[in-house]
């Protein structure tokens, strides 16, 4: 399985996937592409590029990109640190669509939460702020795709 992950402007991120054409295939039309290039090379006959259009690279706000994500934070197993979780997302002005307590590792419970749509300057601090609480653990965090 083959698979091309986009990102642009104008649909997000997206990603296409599908079969490949095999290793003979992928292997033969490898080896040609290198023998073209160089017996081109030897002659002098490179030409032009395969794209001569180029544009200056403008970058999103990261204000402007908004998404729901999912954090997977590993915290104390104890009255309280669910409070001390939302008030850090809360601070960011984040606000939770789905918040979980799953599992027990020791004396540390895994709390997982999804947000409603937040940009990615919301998600850098509120990340830098999990990061320097001791008591918190970020694992992970996931953009959440689709609905």
């Amino acid at each position: 399985m083959n698979a091309v992950f986009v990102e642009s402007i104008g649909i997000g991120e997206s990603m296409y996937y599908g079969p490949g054409a095999g290793q003979k295939p992928t292997a033969t039309s490898v080896v040609a592409d290198i023998v073209r290039i160089v017996r081109r090379l030897n002659d002098g006959t490179i030409g032009k590029d395969f794209n001569e259009y180029s544009r200056d690279l403008v970058l999103a706000n990261p204000e402007d990109v908004k998404a729901n994500y999912y954090f997977s934070i590993l915290a104390p197993d104890s009255k309280g640190q669910v409070l001390k979780l939302a008030e850090i997302f809360n601070a960011q002005d984040i606000s939770f669509k789905q918040i979980l307590q799953d599992g027990k590792e020791g004396d540390k419970a895994r709390v997982v939460i999804i947000t409603h749509k937040i940009n990615k300057a919301q998600l850098e601090n509120v990340s830098a702020e999990l990061k320097k609480v001791s008591e918190f653990d970020l694992l992970n965090t996931f953009k959440v795709l689709g609905e």
